[in-house]
């Protein structure tokens, strides 16, 4: 027969071993969002997530529609360097703007699943301050670094693959043309919406940046 000292034994052994295997859990889920460029997938995966392609393409903005979209979004994203790469306004030349977010919270991890893409054409002056801005960015993540191997077009990195992140600017010196990206834990490269040779598909340590270890040492393919 079971006495009540012994029901009250029996569970506390029940709930210490529910809260080891929940914590063991989430240690896991944990260890896959840190050491695995795929996290979001392989998490979205295990609790039965959909992971669908984001939709829509990027299209054109004005100056006025661009600074006050800009503004929510860095407002609403403050633990991101948005803030650092994209700049407050564009210039009156034409430009492409995209957007997209979403948070999704398996159990306890939540993750903010991002894309972040504007393409702006600057004048001859604009251009050459937008390059200086850019060079000079002092972001909390650290400065940015210019490569010229990393994509087709030299670039300045603010971060590469933290954790499934990647934030750069693109400079089309021909065009005066700079492309603004941020990714965040997009899953694979099916679910951008811009042309591939503008995604980062390189590893970091096979590029010309010298001290690539804060950026973390693979990309996302």
């Amino acid at each position: 027969m079971l006495t009540k000292k012994t029901f009250w034994i029996y569970l506390i052994i029940i709930v210490c071993v529910a809260a080891i295997a929940y914590g063991t859990w989430s240690g896991i889920v944990h260890y896959i969002i840190s050491n695995n460029p795929y996290s979001l997938e392989y998490v979205c995966f295990l609790h039965g997530y959909d992971l669908s392609l984001i939709q829509g393409k990027p299209t054109a903005i004005s100056k006025e529609k661009y600074a006050t979209k800009i503004k929510t979004i860095k407002e609403e994203t403050p633990f991101l360097p948005v803030e650092y790469l994209f700049p407050d306004e564009i210039s009156n030349n034409e430009a492409i703007f995209f957007y997209f977010a979403e948070t999704i919270t398996p159990r306890s991890v939540s993750f903010y699943r991002i894309e972040l893409y504007v393409e702006c054409r600057w004048n001859f002056e604009e251009f050459e301050e937008e390059k200086e801005r850019l060079e000079t960015i002092e972001a909390d993540q650290g400065n940015s670094i210019l490569s010229n191997s990393l994509f087709q077009l030299p670039s300045y990195i603010l971060v590469y693959n933290s954790i499934s992140h990647f934030h750069y600017a693109l400079i089309d010196e021909d065009n005066y043309l700079i492309r603004y990206i941020s990714l965040v834990e997009i899953g694979n490269l099916d679910n951008i919406v811009f042309d591939m040779e503008f995604a980062p598909t390189k590893r970091i340590q096979d590029s010309d940046v010298a001290d690539y270890s804060k950026f973390g040492k693979y990309s996302i393919v």
